[in-house]
């Protein structure tokens, strides 16, 4: 069973294997609990994938909640290089304010 299946309302699995693609599944974030509940289920699929790169698509987010920035940094410190495609200018200066974008890379990626 796909450890992110009951999690298809929040987050969709674009692409599985060493590097993990995923997406939210509508422009409006999930909430912190939410978010805990998840974590656990994308840390199986990391573990069930031998993941060594988890990016999250971002297009059409506006800004991230401190829980899923929160996630983001749990998911550095396992050792799992964390990517954010297309992230807004507000969550880019966020990532700079917080000197997170030392760890986490941004990049650009077309959609579709």
């Amino acid at each position: 069973m796909d450890p992110m299946e009951r999690f298809s309302d929040v987050v969709h699995v674009q692409q599985t294997g060493k590097l993990i693609v995923l997406a939210f599944a509508q422009h409006d974030i999930p909430g912190y609990e939410r978010v805990v509940d998840c974590r656990e289920a994308i840390v199986e699929l990391i573990e069930l994938h031998h993941c060594e790169v988890i990016a999250f698509d971002l297009v059409g987010v506006p800004f991230l909640p401190s829980g899923i920035l929160g996630l983001l940094v749990s998911l550095y410190r396992r050792g799992v290089q964390v990517q954010l495609y297309n992230p807004s200018e507000h969550i880019r200066k966020v990532l700079r304010v917080t000197k997170l974008d030392q760890n986490i890379k941004i990049r650009e990626r077309k959609e579709g």
